[in-house]
């Protein structure tokens, strides 16, 4: 593996790293948009794989779909009442923003 290789992957392992403790740490609608600016820098950088937006809201649905078994997997709890069309709002507003 090349320096650059090298390199990259490293800075991929941290931002992953970073990621994740950003995301545990989430608990305002600010910290959201956070988080969520911190995606659109990994995306921007590279560090995040370049996909068709197709391709995104694809694994998007897919993970809503099979959320009680996402949960299970990582040992997350899904919290007892969400407001499941507030994130849905959200998502249309992004569609419609520019």
């Amino acid at each position: 593996m090349t320096d650059k290789n090298e390199n990259v992957l490293e800075a991929e392992i941290a931002f992953y790293k970073q990621l994740k403790v950003k995301l545990e740490t989430v608990s305002t609608v600010d910290d959201l948009a956070d988080y969520v600016e911190e995606l659109r820098h990994g995306y921007e950088s590279g560090l995040l794989e370049r996909q068709p937006l197709e391709e995104y809201l694809s694994g998007l649905s897919g993970g809503l779909y099979s959320v009680e078994g996402l949960c299970k997997n990582y040992g997350y709890d899904l919290p007892k009442k969400s407001d499941w069309k507030w994130f849905g709002r959200f998502l249309t507003v992004a569609f419609g923003h520019s």
